[in-house]
């Protein structure tokens, strides 16, 4: 789905936003909320859930113009990736993880590609350099000094 025909799509829908969604537009509303936002719709049983897909749809459309990008690794449902040896002790989720990191964490880790639902046949390139949000500060905390109290007189 291209970036134009999403937004042709939202404005279709948005023209019914204040009546009920028919099981059609849910439907595309669901299509839609994958292909732009790059993450899987949760439908819920309070019907407004719908309707703050279209304005979290629309949102992201204005900010950043752009559709989500296709990802060759993607998480099971539940897992995070959260090694202290890996990255820093970073923690990745579906959300943060790019292709790069996830084929870089699959060649430290290879038993845990069965938390994957989706891995490429060719591996991606890993990542040559540390993501900066990966960089550790290295300043330490100076210790406090101990306070005088009325009773000890220390």
């Amino acid at each position: 789905m291209s970036l134009d025909e999403a937004k042709r799509i939202l404005e279709d829908v948005r023209t019914r936003f204040n009546s009920a969604f028919s099981p059609a537009d849910k439907d595309t509303i669901a299509r839609l909320y994958e292909a732009v936002m790059g993450k899987r719709f949760r439908a819920t049983t309070c019907q407004r859930c719908y309707h703050d897909a279209v304005i979290e749809i629309t949102l992201y459309l204005r900010k950043n113009n752009i559709m989500a990008q296709e990802k060759a690794y993607i998480m099971k449902s539940g897992f995070v990736i959260s090694c202290p040896d890996f990255h820093n002790g970073k923690i990745f989720t579906n959300e943060n993880l790019t292709d790069e990191i996830a084929a870089e964490y699959l060649e430290l880790y290879p038993n845990r590609k069965q938390f994957f639902a989706r891995v490429p046949d060719k591996p991606v390139k890993k990542a040559q350099e540390p993501l900066k949000t990966d960089e550790v500060i290295k300043d330490t905390p100076k210790a406090k000094k101990p306070r005088k109290t009325k009773k000890t007189g220390k």
